[in-house]
């Protein structure tokens, strides 16, 4: 049995999110399908973890078992004719079977793109949030010194996440200004479900001045949905990497 790592890249747009879901077109789906077919068994992947419906990935990594000869690094090649265009792989390589996608992820790092202006720009439409509303950079900056840690992010999970240990490590927070362009890059050992987008939602309430930075310590220690910004659109987000 061969345990094969592979890097490949999505866009979101057209899928319901990273997670096997039956009688949807999902990124696992077809994945699975197009391996299966490729190497004449049963092929279950396992991913660094999930992203919604409408998120993209860079960068995603995922392994999986096989007990076929096929020379490792040849893989993608083969899968990318059986996939469709919206998924591309772009790296296969035998690992060790201590390899683990989700469990040996170290790091993953998230891009959130934002137009700041009063007018429509069908160039970005698909690819970016639309904020009418000036942002304010520093203010955004200031806020973010309060999130970036060890915490607990309860307060910036959905509430469908169930998991008990809503603690996290935010590594940090980037954010750049180009013409309009904000550019919201997360870094963090894991993420609780929806807490990108609703820590990107809260930052832009700071922007436009409903929010004060300073508050964000405040909604942070509150471990309450409630008093964090709203979650923000998934075509915006994507996956930029994953670290091991």
């Amino acid at each position: 049995m061969n345990r094969i790592k592979i890097e490949f890249a999505y866009d979101g747009e057209k899928f319901y999110g990273f997670q096997s879901l039956p009688d949807k077109r999902t990124v696992q789906n077809e994945l699975e399908k197009a391996l299966t077919k490729l190497l004449g068994e049963d092929i279950k992947i396992v991913a660094s973890g999930r992203t919604d419906a409408g998120v993209s990935a860079l960068k995603q990594v995922a392994h999986f078992d096989t007990n076929s000869s096929i020379i490792a690094t040849n893989i993608c090649f083969a899968v990318n004719k059986l996939l469709p265009k919206d998924i591309q792989v772009f790296s296969s390589k035998k690992v060790s079977d201590n390899f683990h996608a989700r469990f040996s992820a170290k790091l993953k790092v998230y891009k959130y793109l934002v137009y700041n202006s009063v007018h429509l720009n069908p160039v970005y439409e698909k690819s970016m949030l639309q904020v009418s509303k000036k942002l304010d950079l520093e203010k955004m900056k200031i806020a973010t010194r309060f999130l970036i840690g060890k915490h607990d992010f309860s307060a910036f999970a959905s509430k469908d996440d169930e998991r008990k240990n809503c603690i996290r490590d935010l590594k940090n927070i980037e954010i750049y200004e180009n013409n309009g362009i904000f550019e919201f890059i997360l870094t963090g050992n894991a993420f609780l479900y929806n807490m990108v987008r609703i820590i990107v939602g809260t930052l832009i309430d700071v922007g436009v001045g409903n929010i004060d930075p300073k508050k964000v310590d405040n909604i942070l220690k509150s471990k309450e949905r409630k008093f964090a910004g709203k979650l923000v659109s998934a075509h915006a987000l994507t996956l930029v990497d994953v670290k091991y």
